[in-house]
């Protein structure tokens, strides 16, 4: 993931992680986390990042719970 991240770090004007929590057919929670860079030619590039299992539902605690978790674990540096 930091090579794939690495090579648009010096071209990226704006980058964001928008994301949808859903449940399966097994009424499993999951959350779907996007990666979307927007470039300063106003061109932009949105891919699918991880799916995540959720420990709950689909609920705002349960997905800040879980972007913490993996954000702390793979070291993703957010910029805001």
């Amino acid at each position: 993931m930091e090579e794939q991240l690495g090579k648009f770090m010096d071209t990226f004007k704006c980058l964001s992680f928008p994301f949808d929590g859903s449940t399966d057919m097994v009424n499993v929670a999951q959350l779907c986390v996007f990666i979307r860079i927007d470039f300063e030619d106003m061109s932009s590039k949105e891919e699918l990042l991880i799916i995540l299992s959720l420990k709950g539902h689909t609920g705002d605690e349960d997905i800040s719970n879980a972007l913490v978790e993996f954000v702390r674990e793979t070291k993703l540096l957010l910029f805001i």
